[in-house]
């Protein structure tokens, strides 16, 4: 896509006699962005989908997020609203 754009840049110059030019170094640089952008797409979706095999239940869980346990330590008891005033 760069390149394409490059040469018809270049051809509208090269109608108006004017002349237009870039290094390999600037090709270079630009295709290699391009590149480490596709790879770090690329290692990003690899990272999301994680390790399937494993026991682990927990999924995306937030670190530190409390699981509802069925041993709380007020017992199994329901607090109703005249405990809390």
């Amino acid at each position: 896509m760069g390149s394409a754009t490059f040469v018809n840049a270049r051809n509208a110059f090269a109608a108006n006699r004017r002349s237009a030019n870039i290094g390999g170094n600037a090709f270079g640089f630009s295709w290699a962005a391009w590149i480490c952008l596709i790879i770090a797409t690329g290692l990003l979706v690899v990272g999301m989908r994680g390790d399937r095999s494993s026991s682990s239940t927990q999924g995306w869980r937030r670190r530190g997020a409390r699981s509802k346990s069925p041993s709380s330590s007020n017992g199994d008891k329901k607090r109703s609203g005249e405990q809390y005033a």
